[in-house]
């Protein structure tokens, strides 16, 4: 059973002040804090807990919180924002704060010509990244696909309901492998690209809005399958090697997918991935993940 801190002021304190106004009476809701709240009247946040152990997500699912990352000690999910005070009122709890959406690179397609790649393609064609397995990550990869997409939508433009759909594994090797996708198709991807995980459909906490202040529905989710388009760019540079994708729309969840993607095998791991709350001064949940694989 979670041991919980007795004074308010102390779990108050335990919040970003971003997250302050959510509690009752201790602000306004701006605009900018009412977007953050999905339409599941969800928000999304970090945890960073006083342990790196796994089992206590218990705890903090007993007062609502619903995880999906976590990785040395922190934690990445939706809550309830009535809930927030209850959840920094956990002693496991060091500090809450938001999610902010990770920045993801545009990719512009010229890599090959940029490192000339096409010259050692033409003149040493052995060199083509066989025997190489590249891992990308950033966010979704086949969501918005014609053509056997990763995730469907159950709902309707307006308001959307997306699931993921569960990939065959022939290998049995518990990683799951996409097929059939417009890329591949189209001859932009090898004919089998394996998918670690894709990111969980949601709401984009921070919704474009129309002139009457709901959000639109064209950018309703927080994705556009950037992995795939980085992934189409390795293999133009690369069309030997083989390639892997783990999601990393989150702290925690790229550190995991690193270690999941070097396990899989993979002997180059790329992104596109910026988030603005990283740490610039000491090593963060993503750094220390790198240090683990490179060892």
């Amino acid at each position: 059973t979670a041991s919980w801190a007795v004074d308010s002021k102390t779990s108050m304190a335990k919040l970003s002040h971003e997250l302050r106004p959510y509690v009752g009476g201790q602000g306004i809701l701006t605009q900018a804090t009412k977007d953050r709240i999905t339409r599941d009247n969800q928000i999304y946040v970090y945890v960073r807990l006083h342990t790196d152990d796994e089992s206590v997500i218990a705890d903090l699912k007993a007062v609502g919180f619903n995880n999906k990352a976590f990785y040395a000690g922190l934690a990445f999910g939706t809550i309830n924002p009535s809930d927030l005070l209850q959840l920094a009122s956990l002693s496991i709890v060091s500090t809450v704060f938001p999610y902010t959406p990770p920045t993801s690179l545009a990719v512009e397609g010229e890599g090959i010509t940029s490192l000339r790649a096409n010259i050692v393609h033409n003149t040493i064609g052995c060199y083509n990244g066989s025997g190489v397995k590249v891992g990308v990550m950033s966010n979704s990869f086949g969501y918005f696909s014609e053509n056997n997409p990763t995730a469907i939508n159950e709902g309707t433009a307006e308001v959307p309901s997306f699931r993921l759909v569960e990939l065959p594994d022939p290998d049995n090797d518990g990683i799951p492998e996409l097929t059939g996708n417009d890329s591949q198709l189209s001859g932009d991807l090898p004919e089998v690209v394996e998918i670690l995980k894709e990111p969980d459909p949601f709401l984009a906490p921070y919704p474009p809005r129309d002139p009457s202040g709901q959000p639109t529905d064209i950018s309703d989710l927080a994705y556009d399958d950037e992995a795939r388009a980085l992934a189409e760019v390795v293999y133009d540079i690369a069309p030997g090697a083989d390639i892997a994708y783990h999601e990393g729309t989150s702290v925690p969840g790229m550190a995991q997918g690193i270690i999941d993607l070097a396990e899989a095998g993979c002997n180059v791991i790329i992104d596109d991935q910026f988030f603005s709350g990283q740490p610039i001064y000491q090593d963060d949940e993503i750094s220390k993940a790198i240090e683990t694989v490179v060892e």
